[in-house]
């Protein structure tokens, strides 16, 4: 990334930033109601992850977590299937939260990157042995992943792994080397879709509608641009709703805006670009009904039932990302509906 002198003016105004306005975000796609079991998924998935997490947490780190509703993301997102594979979304939920926290640090849980990455991919594949321990750090993944191998179907999985894989593979790489070697906004959104942690998620539509689609469907050209579609207008949300706590954590890069500010040499203020950010997500969400209509229209025309059921799933990770964001506390926003005001950043 090329650091010209006329945005360093810009960029010290950026690090003195005290709040912003975020507009409003306009979702045209309707959203579906959640899973009628999503407390009884939350409860049993937060049982499931707090003792990994912290074995001793207190009840007021338990409620602090517990008002982030990690588990209802995937109740959000697939809406769909039994109770039983709605909790193995629900703690899936709590392991991408929980593996992403993890590989965002050169030493995840204090073991060494190298030995953590080779025996993720040994659980994945099912070849690290039973009798050895793992890094206590990894015996979520240790429990979790067996179980999903089990409950789908060996299409799906193959699926999954090699999406966790990408996002594996992926994080192994630094995100500020990532945001360094971004030359344009586009390049960055098509390298930042790999750890979104949106692709690994698909999977669990497939898996809780009981199906198992061919690489044909998953692979042609207008799926793969609706899967994109998607996939930038979950990170757009995530990534100027997240910007507060990312600025906190000192990892303005990671954002959108940040990174349009530096390289776009029509926007002065950070305002500037949290406008063109929203703009951007507006622009993404027509993309998406396009290419789903496209998609959608030659699945009906060729009698695929089963692609059918997934599209109709699959649209509402749009409108039901952009409302978890506003109800989840992961972030700080929490405000339910509105979704739009002064934040306060610092």
């Amino acid at each position: 990334m090329a650091f010209v002198v006329e945005k360093i003016p810009a960029m010290e105004h950026h690090l003195g930033l005290k709040r912003f306005y975020l507009p409003p975000i306009r979702c045209s796609i309707p959203s579906s109601a959640w899973d009628p079991d999503h407390k009884l998924v939350a409860k049993l998935a937060n049982e499931w992850a707090f003792p990994f997490i912290n074995p001793s947490m207190s009840d007021a780190q338990k409620l602090s977590l517990e008002r982030m509703r990690i588990p209802l993301y995937m109740s959000m997102l697939v809406l769909c299937g039994s109770t039983e594979s709605a909790v193995l979304c629900g703690k899936f939920a709590w392991f991408g939260t929980m593996l992403d926290d993890l590989l965002e640090d050169e030493s995840p849980g204090g073991a060494p990157r190298e030995e953590f990455l080779e025996t993720f991919q040994g659980i994945l594949h099912g070849t690290h042995p039973h009798r050895d321990p793992v890094h206590p750090s990894l015996e979520f993944c240790a429990d979790l992943i067996p179980r999903l191998r089990s409950s789908m179907a060996p299409r799906v999985y193959a699926h999954w792994v090699a999406q966790m894989e990408a996002y594996a593979a992926f994080m192994d790489r630094s995100v500020l080397s990532l945001a360094q070697s971004a030359s344009t906004v586009e390049s960055y959104l098509a390298r930042r879709r790999l750890d979104c942690f949106l692709l690994p998620c698909f999977p669990f539509i497939e898996m809780s509608l009981e199906i198992a689609l061919p690489d044909s469907d998953l692979e042609s050209r207008d799926y793969l641009a609706l899967q994109n579609a998607i996939n930038d207008h979950v990170l757009l949300v995530n990534d100027v709703i997240s910007f507060p706590a990312e600025l906190r954590a000192k990892k303005p890069l990671r954002s959108i805006a940040s990174l349009q500010l530096l390289l776009d040499p029509s926007i002065n203020t950070f305002q500037e670009s949290v406008d063109r950010t929203c703009a951007m997500i507006q622009e993404k969400e027509r993309e998406v009904t396009h290419y789903y209509d496209v998609v959608m229209r030659n699945a009906v025309a060729s009698g695929n039932a089963e692609l059918v059921s997934y599209l109709q799933i699959l649209k509402l990770c749009v409108p039901n990302n952009l409302k978890f964001h506003f109800i989840s506390s992961r972030y700080g926003v929490n405000d339910g509906e509105s979704g739009h005001g002064i934040w306060i950043v610092l």
